[in-house]
């Protein structure tokens, strides 16, 4: 279907899109995105920069919204973080609601690099929106807190966040990121919910081997 309409129309974005997600390979996915990021950004450029987007603008924009995240997710598995950083930054200027809910992966990408200013106004602007107490926040701001060199407010958050989900400890300290992760249902003290924080900001705790040894001698 996807390849017919392409026949049709060269410049459909959501056709590009399906064709780049059956791509072999992830650089080859990403190219393809690229090239259908560009095709609905085209088609959308005179509504962008014209202040923050209505409903209308994020109807419209959600083929290059889409194409950008496909992107900035491909990247980040390739271990590209600053590329895919960029990516999820751009989704997050037009939804800058976080719909698509790109700042849990931008947030663990920060940590991983140590981008500690840009983690902190990040976490804050989540903090603020949260309307429960997400795991994978406080587990962001250990570590932000960890990383900055406070860590006796890491150890003072960390000791109450592990006692409310006994599977975090053991699940962040794992030495490397378990294959086809897939959180599923994250409700607090839940498996899934440590799973959650292991696909977000987890990329980050195993990019810092002392907060990892740190994290694993917690009592």
């Amino acid at each position: 279907m996807a390849e017919q309409a392409l026949k049709m129309d060269e410049e459909c974005a959501d056709a590009l899109h399906v064709v780049a997600e059956y791509s072999p390979t992830l650089p080859e996915l990403v190219r393809g995105m690229e090239r259908a990021s560009r095709v609905a950004r085209q088609q959308i450029e005179s509504t962008l920069g014209q202040g923050p987007p209505d409903v209308w603008t994020m109807v419209d924009a959600g083929p290059y919204l889409r194409a950008e995240r496909r992107i900035a997710d491909a990247l980040r598995s390739l271990g590209e973080l600053e590329e895919a950083n960029r990516h999820y930054e751009t989704v997050l200027a037009v939804d800058t609601e976080d719909f698509g809910t790109a700042r849990p992966l931008l947030l663990g990408s920060y940590l991983a690099l140590n981008l500690l200013e840009e983690s902190r106004g990040l976490l804050l602007q989540m903090e603020q929106q949260a309307e429960e107490d997400w795991a994978l926040i406080t587990w962001g701001r250990i570590l932000e807190r960890f990383l900055s060199g406070d860590v006796a407010t890491a150890e003072r958050l960390a000791k109450p966040a592990m006692r409310k989900n006994r599977y975090i400890q053991k699940t962040l300290t794992a030495s490397r990121m378990p294959k086809n992760l897939m959180p599923g249902d994250a409700k607090p003290g839940s498996q899934g919910e440590a799973l959650l924080c292991m696909y977000t900001v987890g990329i980050a705790w195993l990019s810092h081997e002392p907060a990892m040894d740190w994290l694993r001698g917690l009592q």
